[in-house]
């Protein structure tokens, strides 16, 4: 029995039949591409020719029936939808889809991509000086990878699976949401950035945004070095049951640090912190303000919130 799973898998993984659709567009009014996929795959990314490539892929074994599915793919008005309607994904036809989204890189407009996929996967290998609209993706279950990007604004999706997003600017915001998994950022962008992970972790390096809220309803949450372009930041991290770390460089930091149950530790590891801190037993916050002696060190000032309900908080500042 473990022998046949195993070879069914396989086949499922790397199917021999496949039915492959290429769809060129070359006008240059293309605003939107939209997709919904059943299962299967979406990849998104540039190529150096002057129109809009659409690669469909369906994979399927042997025995498959066509007429249980059906993959369209449109245009009107300057939108492109892509569309692939599949059964539920069953060993024995263990049919999926594969989408290729290729943009020229030099493209009269930015473009916006919103889509869906029930059970599969979204890649996005953008590039930092090609501006892109608006990115609006949802995973259902699965996972969903982002790297390079320039868009306006980023909002990424899954109940069930990880988003792993990567070198990305948002001239509006970045928002992040997964039910049970996790959320992992680095060199991020933006004006705002909001990451909530309902069950799992959400760990974010190297943020460069005015305000940061990073929620996380059961599990570990950190966040590692944040900057800001104003002269005022807000940093808020949240954890009901679990961790909250914040690790920062900023030399001027007003800070709270609450829970109802746990530890609260504001460790300051740089000779020259001071740290003014007050203890509120009465609701078990711990406050204060932190700065460095030295006047070289740069102005902006960070509002920091870190509050875990039921686990530890902790700040944790060093300029090194």
């Amino acid at each position: 029995m473990t022998v046949k799973v195993v070879h069914n898998v396989k086949e499922c993984v790397h199917p021999k039949n496949f039915e492959m659709k290429e769809i060129v567009y070359k006008e240059d009014y293309l605003h939107r591409i939209d997709f919904s996929v059943v299962t299967g795959y979406v990849n998104i990314g540039f190529h150096d020719k002057n129109h809009v490539t659409i690669k469909h892929f369906d994979r399927f074994k042997k025995g498959f029936d066509p007429k249980t599915s059906s993959s369209t793919v449109k245009m009107d008005k300057g939108l492109i939808t892509i569309m692939s309607e599949t059964p539920a994904f069953e060993f024995s036809t263990c049919q999926h889809v594969s989408v290729e989204v290729l943009i020229p890189r030099k493209y009269a407009r930015p473009i916006t991509f919103t889509g869906i996929v029930k059970t599969g996967a979204v890649f996005i290998e953008g590039e930092r000086a090609i501006p892109v609209g608006s990115v609006d993706i949802i995973v259902e279950v699965g996972h969903i990878d982002v790297k390079h990007l320039n868009a306006h604004a980023v909002s990424l999706a899954s109940e069930v699976g990880y988003i792993k997003v990567k070198d990305v600017l948002s001239a509006s915001g970045v928002k992040l949401n997964v039910h049970t998994g996790s959320i992992k950022s680095k060199q991020i962008v933006t004006k705002s950035f909001n990451a909530n992970v309902k069950y799992g972790l959400s760990r974010h390096k190297d943020l460069i945004a005015d305000v940061v809220n990073v929620e996380t309803n059961w599990g570990y949450s950190t966040v590692n070095e944040v900057t800001s372009f104003e002269k005022l930041q807000n940093v808020s991290v949240m954890t009901t049951y679990g961790k909250s770390l914040l690790l920062l460089n900023n030399p001027h930091v007003n800070f709270n640090l609450s829970n109802k149950k746990g530890d609260l530790l504001v460790d300051y590891k740089d000779k020259e912190y001071k740290c003014n801190v007050f203890f509120n037993k009465t609701v078990n916050v711990l406050g204060g303000k932190c700065s460095i002696l030295s006047g070289n060190s740069p102005s902006n000032q960070a509002y920091i919130t870190v509050d875990t309900l039921y686990g530890k908080s902790e700040i944790v500042l060093d300029r090194e």
